[in-house]
């Protein structure tokens, strides 16, 4: 551990220590400390090095039975103890304007330890999380050398590379006592390509959180691939086809997914989901959340309430076997907690979240998936699924892709919706790819190609079927 780690560690100790002092019943700390750098530029030019900290401490304390809250930020992790005595008394302040909890496990509100925390490998590196502006440069270069090799692009407007360095301290009065730390690196890029009449752009990207090269000439590459695979892009027909969900717009579906599976939302009613015991999708529709995969993007060996972590399936075969909980949502609902705590920032109180969660892959390969829709629709971008509500899961979003006849790839497709509901999509998969990709975002969620027997396309393409 880090000399910032075990500050931080210490920091969470004292909070916590303190508010005990101060008349506390239960107190909890949870202390971070985030930096972050990253360089952007256009074409092989920097023009921009941005670099950030966020360093603090968030208190939730019981009192009087009711609970309370409040933060403040650090200069440095490491908190005087003048500045930790006013943060209790803040949340001890809270706590007398609330209304007692009414739900408890044992007795209590906040945790207790449950087993030991255990380290998750390949989250941090100490060479990594060190910026080096040379390493940026190079990654840039690389990225605009590769895109520009590639004959009819026409701009390289945007290439990011960034570097992530988090380290993560959480205490409570009933001897929760965790601290994790890890990097990552990444690099972004848009590529321009111009064509009747039209600019289309294609992008790609990489991380990795080990101090390794990142692939930038890939990424530089398919960068530019996408985006004149989209000359000539017209709207798919109108109807109702099969469709071959590629990974990056599965993954967003699936992000989109965990608010269903929130068992706060479960409990109250707003989540399409019922309870476990629940068909939800077909027998090839198995869902996983895994903090412990080894260097995942969202791994971590403990939830944000130093809960130590733990793989769990979701979704078996299509039957709901699971749904998120943190403690206070899992008290609530009368059920066992799952580790599944966490939060935005030290700012925020925990909510039940996912970490590493993913559809498990299947045998069959993309292409395989591809010539099996006979004339059909590929999805490779989702735009506007944010809008969808998790109580009825229905859906109605822009897409960008591929239309397939006959097995094969006839035309880019643009200026398309596609409309159905999570229960309808899950339901109709007949097949998962072999190619399970994890993205970045709000839980690092990971998915393959899914092949879905009918969604209803709307396009303009001047026919229109069914199938």
């Amino acid at each position: 551990m880090s000399a910032q780690g075990e500050l931080a560690r210490e920091t969470a100790r004292d909070a916590v220590h303190t508010a005990r002092t101060l008349g506390a019943e239960e107190a909890e700390a949870y202390a971070s400390v985030d930096h972050t750098w990253s360089a952007r530029a256009r074409r092989e030019t920097v023009t921009r090095i941005r670099h950030s900290d966020s360093c603090g401490v968030g208190l939730r304390v019981v009192s009087g039975g009711a609970i309370g809250y409040a933060y403040t930020s650090l200069a440095q992790p490491g908190a005087p103890s003048l500045t930790l005595r006013s943060l209790a008394e803040q949340a001890l302040g809270t706590a007398t304007v609330t209304r007692p909890v009414t739900s408890t496990v044992g007795g209590s509100v906040l945790p207790a330890p449950d087993g030991a925390v255990t380290p998750v490998p390949g989250l941090h590196s100490p060479e990594l999380a060190r910026w080096d502006p040379r390493r940026a440069t190079a990654t840039v270069a690389t990225i605009n050398e590769a895109a520009r090799s590639v004959a009819g692009v026409a701009d390289v407007p945007r290439i990011h590379y960034g570097l992530e360095h988090a380290v993560t301290a959480v205490a409570n009065s009933h001897g929760v006592d965790a601290c994790s730390e890890g990097a990552l690196h990444y690099a972004w890029a848009e590529v321009l390509c111009t064509g009747d009449g039209r600019t289309q752009a294609g992008s790609d990207a990489t991380w990795s959180r080990e101090l390794v090269e990142l692939p930038a000439g890939e990424v530089g590459l398919h960068a530019a691939r996408a985006a004149l695979a989209s000359r000539g892009a017209r709207a798919a027909p109108t109807g109702t086809f099969p469709v071959v969900i590629a990974p990056a717009a599965a993954v967003n579906l699936l992000d989109r997914m965990e608010l269903m599976l929130s068992g706060e939302l479960v409990r109250k009613g707003r989540s399409l989901i019922a309870g476990e015991g629940e068909r939800l999708g077909s027998q090839v529709l198995t869902v996983i959340d895994d903090p412990r995969l080894p260097g995942g993007l969202a791994s971590r060996p403990f939830d944000a309430e130093g809960l130590p972590s733990r793989t769990r399936r979701l979704i078996d075969r299509g039957v709901v076997t699971g749904v998120l909980y943190d403690s206070r949502s899992a008290a609530d609902a009368g059920a066992a907690e799952t580790a599944n705590a966490v939060r935005s920032s030290y700012r925020a109180l925990p909510r039940p979240g996912s970490s590493n969660l993913f559809i498990q892959p299947g045998e069959t390969s993309r292409v395989e998936l591809e010539r099996s829709l006979g004339d059909g629709l590929v999805v490779e971008e989702i735009l506007g699924l944010h809008g969808t509500n998790p109580a009825s899961g229905r859906f109605s979003v822009s897409v960008r892709g591929y239309w397939v006849e006959g097995g094969q790839r006839a035309w880019p497709v643009t200026d398309t919706a596609l409309a159905g509901s999570y229960r309808r999509l899950w339901s109709g998969i007949q097949d998962v790819g072999s190619d399970l990709e994890f993205r970045p975002g709000r839980g690092g969620c990971g998915s393959p190609s899914l092949l879905v027997d009918a969604l209803a396309v709307s396009g303009t393409a001047g026919r229109e079927g069914s199938r």
